[in-house]
């Protein structure tokens, strides 16, 4: 059986086994299912169809996982925004896309209403998670891999943010990148915490989206400081640790961390930004753990370069991950060696 070309499609696993936990609230991978199905008939009675861009202004919550799967389901394009932007930001990002409609929680809808969708070039739809709960369930639908899933903002190299895209093709095959490596993560059981931002890619493809491909259960919250993030992984014996530099630095330097408050993590994973080689060796010996280093980009879904399984040694990203390909050039754009 071939697999399926929309993402959605793709992460979707008939399990009765948890998906995701959010504070005391827990839901398994089939009411998950359920839960979207119904929120993809919501939006499509909104009017949504597909190739419409959809915005979701929210936090790490069980609603931006459900509004994210429920757009790129029916073929839309999913649109993550920072809830945290000044609304100056939100409005011209929200310009730059031209959302059909925008998906926000309590707080977010609160913003949207207050400024954001006061100018024509920005107003849109905004929609809660009541709008969409009414909905009929509706079927996923056949795209193609080259038809965009997300439109992610990102810095680049100079100026403000813009929007990339990823089409539902990229995403896979960054997947199967990752799962290319010896991460022993398919039908372990493995318990992922997330605190990095869903509106990064990051958080997105290397954390939500594995631990659902995976059957894994992911642990979503937003960051709140070392000592929260250090008891989610106590309390629920998180095995899969990402996030960046800031994230290592902040769990390592914090005073009231025992030594083996990691003790259940087999996979901890630094991205997103450059890794000094003495916080690698810091946390390592603080948390008796392997901290693997990788290097990505929006552009490319993610991950491209990994330390795992390989000798590389400190301060390098390690090696290419299977199917990607590098040049290294000069300013002229002509290949070169350092």
């Amino acid at each position: 059986m071939s697999e399926p070309n929309n993402l959605a499609a793709y992460l979707e696993r008939p399990s009765d086994a948890n998906a995701v936990v959010v504070g005391a609230r827990a839901v398994s991978h089939a009411e998950l299912a359920t839960q979207v199905a119904r929120w993809r008939g919501g939006l499509v009675a909104s009017g949504v169809r597909a190739g419409d861009r959809v915005a979701i202004v929210a936090g790490n919550t069980l609603d931006f996982v459900v509004a994210h799967l429920a757009a790129i389901g029916i073929g839309a394009v999913s649109v993550p925004l920072n809830p945290q932007a000044p609304a100056a930001e939100l409005a011209r990002e929200l310009a730059m896309v031209d959302p059909f409609a925008a998906i926000a929680d309590t707080s977010s809808a609160e913003l949207l209403a207050d400024g954001v969708t006061l100018t024509p070039e920005t107003a849109v739809q905004v929609l809660s998670s009541q709008d969409l709960e009414i909905g009929q369930p509706h079927p996923l639908v056949d795209v193609s891999k080259d038809d965009p899933a997300l439109l992610l903002f990102t810095s680049g190299t100079s100026g403000p943010p813009k929007p990339a895209v990823l089409t539902h093709g990229n995403l896979i095959a960054g997947l199967q990148a990752v799962l290319s490596l010896p991460l022993d993560l398919v039908g372990q059981s493995h318990v992922f915490v997330g605190v990095i931002p869903l509106f990064h890619v990051f958080g997105l493809n290397t954390v939500l989206h594995l631990s659902l491909l995976t059957g894994g259960l992911l642990v979503l919250a937003d960051f709140a400081g070392p000592g929260e993030t250090i008891n989610l992984i106590s309390q629920h014996q998180a095995t899969v640790v990402a996030g960046p530099p800031t994230l290592w630095r902040a769990l390592t330097r914090h005073p009231d961390t025992d030594g083996d408050a990691l003790q259940s993590v087999v996979l901890a994973v630094s991205g997103a930004a450059k890794l000094p080689p003495q916080l690698k060796t810091d946390t390592e010996s603080r948390f008796g753990i392997t901290l693997h280093e990788g290097y990505g980009l929006t552009e490319s879904s993610a991950v491209v370069a990994s330390t795992l399984a390989t000798d590389a040694p400190l301060g390098s990203v390690g090696k290419l991950l299977p199917g990607v390909n590098a040049r290294i050039v000069n300013q002229a754009g002509e290949d070169c060696l350092i």
